[in-house]
C-alpha cells in the first residue's frame, strides 16, 4: 500500500474543528503511486474555505513522471536514533540501488536526531487529542483506548508556555534536516524500523518485537510543509511487507511521487494481493 501525506494546505478538509492545524495530513492509501497522483491532482489547490492551502501549489506534471536520472537522494538508514530490523534495512538499500540503476545518485547521510524528537511530537498529539477531543472524555473515558486517554489528560495539563517552547525543540531538528534537503532531491528511510507484525487478537506487537520503537514517521510530522510518501521496498523473509519514505522539499509533491514511480517500477507489488 501506497501511503501520501502531501504538502501542508493541499487538501482542504472539514474533518476537524480547526481550520488552522499545520499537523494533519490528509493523504491517500493506494495500490499504486498513479493512484495517489490522481488523487491529489483532483484534490490539490487553493480553497477560500481553508485559509493554510496554497495559492500557487506546484504542477504535479504529465505521468507518467520523468526519469530520476540526475537526482541527488540522500539515504538514512536509523534516522540517528531507531533501532532498525535487518530485513527492513536490506529492502532499503535495494530499493536505493534501484534507484541508483535508473541514474539517481544516492548518498548516505547522518541526519544526528535522537529519539527527543519522538517526545517532542507526543507533546504536540497531547495537546491535539486534548483541543480536539478532550471534550469527550467524562462522557466516553470507558470505552476509548488507555493509551489515547493517557494522551488527551495528559495535554490538558500542558501549559501554554511549555507548548510553545516545543516550537525551539523542533526548529533544533529542523536544522539538522534541512541541510540535507538544501543537497539533495528528497531523503529515503524506513517507514517502520520492523516488519508488519503476525496478528495475535488484541495485540499486535510483543515487547520483543518493537525495542527501540517502530513508526519512522512520526517525526515528519513536525514539519508539515514536506510531502512524505511511503512505498513498499519488498517482503521479508516470512513474506510480510515493509517500507520506506520518500521525504520531500517543501512542497515538492511531485518529487516524492516521481521517485516513488521509479521505485515502483523497478521492484512492482500492485501485483501480490493477500489470500482471500
Amino acid at each position: 500500500v501506497v501511503g501520501l501525506k502531501p504538502s501542508l494546505g493541499r487538501i482542504p478538509m472539514d474533518i476537524l474543528p480547526s481550520g488552522f492545524d499545520s499537523l494533519s495530513h490528509f493523504g491517500p492509501l493506494a495500490r499504486t503511486v498513479e493512484d495517489a497522483a490522481l488523487f491529489l491532482s483532483v484534490t490539490e489547490g487553493p480553497h477560500d474555505r481553508d485559509p493554510i492551502s496554497q495559492r500557487d501549489p506546484l504542477p504535479l506534471g504529465d505521468w507518467p513522471p520523468a526519469c530520476v536520472d540526475g537526482l541527488k537522494l540522500a539515504l538514512s538508514v536509523d534516522l540517528g536514533y531507531r533501532a532498525v530490523h535487518p530485513d527492513v534495512e536490506a529492502n532499503l538499500r535495494a530499493a536505493a540501488a534501484v534507484l541508483r540503476d535508473q541514474g539517481a545518485e544516492v548518498e548516505e547521510v547522518e541526519i544526528g536526531w535522537s529519539e527527543d524528537i519522538e517526545l517532542v511530537w507526543e507533546e504536540y498529539w497531547s495537546v491535539f487529542l486534548a483541543a480536539f477531543f478532550g471534550q469527550h472524555l467524562d462522557e466516553w473515558r470507558s470505552r476509548m483506548d488507555p493509551d489515547v486517554v493517557a494522551y488527551i489528560e495528559h495535554g490538558l495539563k500542558l501549559g501554554a508556555v511549555a507548548y510553545k517552547r516545543l516550537e525551539i525543540a523542533r526548529t533544533g531538528f529542523w536544522a539538522k534536516l534541512a541541510p540535507v534537503l538544501e543537497r539533495a532531491d528528497a531523503m529515503l528511510c524506513p517507514t517502520c524500523a520492523k516488519p508488519a507484525p503476525l496478528h495475535r487478537g488484541l495485540t499486535s506487537y510483543t515487547a520483543d518485537d518493537m525495542p527501540g520503537g517502530v513508526t519512522m514517521t512520526c517525526p515528519f510530522n513536525l514539519f508539515g510543509r514536506l510531502p512524505v510518501l511511503s512505498v513498499p521496498t519488498g517482503f521479508t523473509a516470512r513474506g510480510l511487507p515493509t517500507a520506506m519514505q520518500i521525504v520531500g522539499r517543501r512542497f515538492d509533491d511531485a518529487g516524492v511521487l516521481r521517485i516513488g514511480h521509479a521505485v515502483e517500477r523497478g521492484r512492482p507489488w500492485a501485483d501480490r494481493r493477500p489470500p482471500v
